[in-house]
């Protein structure tokens, strides 16, 4: 992690990188992680705009009541 707590996979999913995003998730790297504002790898994608990592993201089931600093969920 750096100093914003982002993993390999948040900047994957934040970037849309979705080659490497798979290959991370092949390695079991936590799909629902997240970062110091508490933000997950779901609302790294859908606020970088990155709708085919968004939608990768959905398949693997991540929780998706999971609150950032604001209390909001990926889904608001």
């Amino acid at each position: 992690q750096d100093s914003n707590g982002w993993s390999a996979i948040f900047y994957a999913a934040a970037r849309g990188d979705a080659d490497i995003f798979n290959f991370l998730v092949k390695q079991k790297a936590d799909i629902n992680f997240m970062d110091q504002e508490k933000e997950t790898l779901l609302m790294a994608a859908i606020d970088a705009k990155k709708s085919e990592i968004a939608l990768i993201i959905l398949k693997l089931k991540p929780n998706l009541e999971l609150e950032n600093l604001k209390g909001e969920t990926a889904l608001h």
